[in-house]
């Protein structure tokens, strides 16, 4: 490897087109069926890749970045669903864990969301990552908007009924549910590299709200992107 470099992680263009407007691209490549755009972003050394929608994906996307460019952390940005009262739409969450709530083997004695092959429920985020991304939350959230340090619930599904939402809390305590999170905290434990993740809230947590999906979403991950950008510009030297 030519530098250290940190990852960025999105799942869809809309969570990494901020990144590519204001990141010094140097060069493009191409990792089986992923991109990935090399150059600086607020200074520090970053490699930017879209994994694309749900876990597969999010796990094969970063498993290829961390071969690929050897990062010294990856960071993942988004949105996400709501699932407790008092997140409002652009709230943020950052992940202290991450848990994939469709993983169900308690027919066989396992706990609900026990993971095989790394033998837990919860997916650690790095703690001093996780301190630094609420400190530059802090800087860059739009006023009125909170974040939170908080567990992140992982599942294939877009959540549209607020008693799956309910039991997602009731079973596992998490503030936001997506489609990606526990994957890449998955491969990234796996894998001895540092994780954090930060996810604002693009749909509410009381029922089916994909109208405010389609409304929100783009809003909501210009909240992400920034909270990750004001981290580089704070803290990206350390962690590169």
């Amino acid at each position: 490897m030519d530098e250290r470099r940190i990852g960025l992680i999105g799942a869809m263009p809309v969570e990494v087109a901020p990144f590519l407007e204001r990141m010094r691209l140097r060069r493009e490549e191409r990792i089986g069926p992923f991109r990935f755009w090399l150059g600086e972003g607020a200074g520090v050394p970053v490699a930017v890749g879209c994994c694309g929608v749900g876990k597969v994906n999010a796990a094969l996307g970063a498993q290829a970045m961390i071969q690929g460019f050897c990062p010294t952390a990856i960071l993942h940005a988004g949105v996400g669903g709501g699932l407790q009262e008092g997140l409002n739409i652009c709230d943020a969450v950052v992940a202290k864990d991450c848990v994939q709530y469709d993983v169900d083997t308690t027919a066989l004695g396992d706990p609900l969301g026990m993971i095989s092959t790394v033998e837990r429920v919860d997916l650690p985020c790095d703690g001093r990552i996780a301190e630094a991304l609420l400190d530059a939350a802090g800087e860059s959230m739009p006023r009125g908007r909170k974040a939170v340090l908080g567990r992140i619930a992982t599942g294939d599904r877009f959540l549209t009924s607020a008693a799956e939402k309910q039991r997602i809390v009731r079973d596992f305590g998490a503030c936001l549910c997506d489609q990606e999170s526990g994957a890449i905290a998955q491969a990234c434990y796996v894998g001895g590299v540092p994780c954090g993740v930060v996810r604002a809230v693009s749909d509410a947590s009381d029922g089916a709200h994909q109208e405010e999906f389609k409304q929100y979403s783009g809003q909501a991950a210009s909240v992400a992107a920034d909270v990750i950008w004001k981290f580089l510009e704070k803290f990206g030297k350390r962690f590169a």
